[in-house]
C-alpha cells in the first residue's frame, strides 16, 4: 500500500526528529546518551510519536499535493523538456477526476500514493502498539 521509498522517507525523518530531541535533552542536562534517552521517554514529544503525530503530519501535508487540484491546471498540456512535469502531466492526463481527487503526490520521494484514508487507520492501529499505559 505505502511504497518502500515513502516508508523509508518517513521512518528518516521520524528517526532525525528522535535524534535532535535526544541530543537537545543530553545537552541541556549533562547526562549520558542512556540517561537522555530515558528522559526522552516521559516528554511531549514521545508522547506525540505514540499517537502516530509525525505520521498524521505527513499525511495531512500531502492534502496540499492532491491531483484533483491540478485537474484544471494550464500546465496539464503545456510543453516541457522537465521528465517530472511530464510524470506529473501524464498522471493528470490518464487518471479519471475520482482517482485525481484520490490520489497524492509525495514531493520528496516522486511517489504518488492513494488511500490516504487507509493509510490515516493504519497508523491509529500501529500506533496503538506504542501506548505503554
Amino acid at each position: 500500500m505505502i511504497p518502500q521509498k515513502v516508508k523509508d522517507h518517513i521512518e528518516e525523518y521520524i528517526s532525525q526528529e528522535v535524534y535532535v530531541q535526544i541530543a537537545i535533552i543530553k545537552g541541556k542536562e549533562k547526562v549520558s546518551t542512556e540517561r537522555a534517552i530515558d528522559k526522552y521517554f516521559s516528554t511531549n514529544h514521545f508522547r506525540d510519536f505514540s499517537e502516530g503525530k509525525p505520521y498524521f503530519h505527513f499525511i495531512d501535508g500531502l492534502r496540499d499535493k492532491c491531483l484533483g487540484k491540478l485537474k484544471d491546471s494550464p500546465m496539464r498540456d503545456k510543453a516541457t523538456e522537465d521528465e517530472t512535469i511530464k510524470l506529473l502531466q501524464k498522471k493528470l492526463n490518464d487518471l479519471s477526476d475520482d482517482e485525481l481527487e484520490d490520489t497524492y503526490w509525495e514531493i520528496e520521494t516522486g511517489e504518488f500514493l492513494v488511500f490516504v484514508k487507509t493509510m490515516k487507520s493504519c497508523v491509529k492501529k500501529n500506533t496503538q502498539k506504542l501506548h505503554f499505559h
